[in-house]
């Protein structure tokens, strides 16, 4: 349908907050995947560290720079 003909009717379609949440959360998980399978490694923040995760599965903590 067009933008025109919905106009004025009431939107029911509309995922509530927990669907939408699920639906992010999902996406992200497909996203890392897709990345893992292209040989990509992807940061995550886990128990307050930065860690890289390789698609081998090894994980390395990002530490700061020292200060100079």
């Amino acid at each position: 349908m067009s933008d025109q003909a919905n106009r004025g009717k009431p939107v029911t379609d509309v995922p509530d907050e927990e669907e939408f949440l699920e639906g992010a959360v999902k996406a992200v998980k497909e996203a890392v995947a897709e990345l893992h399978r292209a040989g990509i490694a992807t940061m995550h923040l886990i128990d307050g560290k930065l860690v890289r995760i390789h698609p081998d599965g090894r994980r390395e903590e990002i530490r700061p720079k020292p200060a100079t």
